[in-house]
C-alpha cells in the first residue's frame, strides 16, 4: 500500500492570479479615490493659503509651508461647498418626490407644465450668466464668488429637468430617465461648474480670512516685541526702535554692547525658520517684515488689545 501524502492546501495558480487581481481591484477602488480627494484638498488650501497671504503682500512660495499645513487649508475651504451640495442632493430628492405627487393628480399637470417652462427660462438665462462670465473676465472677478460657475453648472442641469416636466406634463405620467448621453453632458457640465465655483470660493475664503485679521489686528493677531542684536533696517509704519545699551563692555573692541527693541510688531506667521511681521498701519498692509529667527532674536508675546 503506497504511503498516504497529504494535499497541498495552496489554491491552483488561476485562483492565485484571481484572488490578486481582486485585491489589486479593491486597493485601487479604495486608493484612486482617497488620492483624488487629497489632490482636491492640496489645491483648494493651496488657493486659500495664496489669497490669504497674498492680501498681505506676501508670495506663498516664500513661507514653504508643508503639505499637512496646506491640506488643512484645503478642509477649510471646501466645508461649505460640500454642505451646500448635500443641501442640493436633498433638494433634488424632494422635487423628485413632489414631481411624482403633482403627475399622480392629473388637475395639477397645468401646474407642472408652468413649472417645466419656468425652468427651462432660469436655466436658459442661467446658462448665458455663466458664458458671460466667461467671455468677461472682469465680471465674474468683481462678483459675489461662484456666481458664474454655478450658473454654468447648474444651466444645463435645469434646462433639461424644464424640458423633463413639460413631456411628463403632455403625457400625463411619470417621466421617463432621461438618455444616458444627456446624463453625462449635464455631469460634465455640473463638475467643470463645482470645480470653479468651489474655486472662486477658496480664493474668497482666504481673502476674507485675511481681511478679518486685517481689521482685528490689535486683537486677534499676536503682538509682538522684537529684540534684536543687530539694527533693522527699512523698517515698516509704525514700528518704534529702541537702543538698549548694555551697562557691561563687550569683549574685543572695548565698546559697550548695543541691543536693539522694536515695538507695534504683530505676528502674521512663524514658517521656514522665519518670522513674517506685520503692523496695525493701514490695517496690516503697510509692510511685511521677514526676519530670521535665530538666537540674534528675541520674541517676546505681549497681551492685545
Amino acid at each position: 500500500m503506497p504511503p498516504y501524502r497529504q494535499q497541498s492546501a495552496r489554491p491552483p495558480d488561476n485562483d492565485r492570479g484571481e484572488a490578486g487581481l481582486q485585491r489589486l481591484q479593491l486597493f485601487a477602488t479604495v486608493a484612486a479615490p482617497t488620492t483624488i480627494a487629497t489632490a482636491l484638498l492640496f489645491y483648494f488650501g493651496y488657493v486659500a493659503t495664496y489669497a490669504r497671504y497674498r492680501y498681505f503682500n506676501v508670495e506663498l512660495s516664500a513661507l514653504n509651508l508643508t503639505t499637512p499645513e496646506v491640506l488643512l487649508h484645503g478642509v477649510e475651504a471646501i466645508f461649505v461647498p460640500l454642505a451646500g451640495l448635500v443641501g442640493v442632493f436633498i433638494a433634488i430628492y424632494a422635487a423628485t418626490r413632489t414631481v411624482r405627487w403633482l403627475v399622480s393628480r392629473r388637475r395639477l399637470l397645468l401646474l407642472l407644465n408652468v413649472a417645466g417652462w419656468v425652468s427651462l427660462v432660469a436655466g436658459a438665462c442661467a446658462i448665458g450668466r455663466g458664458l458671460y462670465g466667461i467671455v468677461v473676465p472682469s465680471a465674474s472677478a468683481s462678483e459675489f464668488p461662484g456666481t458664474s460657475a454655478v450658473a454654468l453648472g447648474a444651466g444645463p442641469a435645469v434646462t433639461a429637468v424644464g424640458v423633463w416636466l413639460i413631456r411628463a406634463a403632455r403625457n400625463g405620467r411619470p417621466p421617463q430617465p432621461m438618455k444616458r448621453m444627456v446624463y453625462s453632458i449635464l455631469a460634465v457640465a455640473a463638475v467643470l461648474g463645482l470645480f470653479w465655483a468651489v474655486n472662486s470660493f477658496a480664493a474668497a475664503y482666504g481673502t476674507g480670512l485675511a481681511k478679518t485679521a486685517a481689521v482685528r489686528i490689535t486683537t486677534d493677531v499676536p503682538k509682538v516685541v522684537l529684540l534684536t542684536k543687530e539694527r533693522l533696517y527699512t523698517l515698516p509704519p509704525g514700528v518704534v526702535e529702541t537702543v538698549i545699551e548694555d551697562k557691561g563692555v563687550a569683549e574685543g573692541d572695548g565698546a559697550p554692547e548695543r541691543n536693539f527693541r522694536y515695538d507695534n510688531f504683530h505676528l502674521l506667521i512663524e514658517a521656514d525658520g522665519r518670522l513674517f511681521l506685520i503692523t496695525a498701519e493701514r490695517s496690516g498692509r503697510g509692510g511685511t517684515l521677514v526676519v530670521p529667527f535665530d538666537d540674534k532674536v528675541v520674541l517676546q508675546f505681549v497681551p492685545s488689545g
